[in-house]
């Protein structure tokens, strides 16, 4: 069984982890218009919004490695249980293109 500062430390991880995907993904989208609509449409089927820009932005720092380092952490512990939420995987699969090729 995990202690609560377990948790606490596993859900910052995921957190910092869902940031460098939501900033990957603004990345993709900004540079091709085509991927844009293709992802646009897979989220919409799947209840989710789309990472923008303006989210991409707050979170500029976040990218450094220094920032993904969780050695200073509070003894503080926050309780995950009461604050479930329902984690929705998307299987991406894109046209082939000859540009690609």
């Amino acid at each position: 069984d995990e202690t609560m500062e377990e948790q606490d430390i596993k859900l910052r991880e995921m957190k910092q982890f869902h940031k460098v995907i939501d900033e990957m993904l603004v990345d993709i989208i900004e540079e091709n218009t085509e991927i844009r609509i293709i992802l646009q449409t897979y989220f919409q089927q799947s209840g989710l919004e789309l990472p923008t820009a303006s989210t991409k932005g707050s979170r500029q720092s976040s990218r450094s490695p220094s920032h993904t380092s969780l050695s200073g952490r509070s003894s503080r512990s926050t309780s995950t249980s009461t604050s479930q939420s329902s984690i929705k995987v998307l299987e991406l699969k894109f046209p082939a293109s000859s540009s690609l090729k």
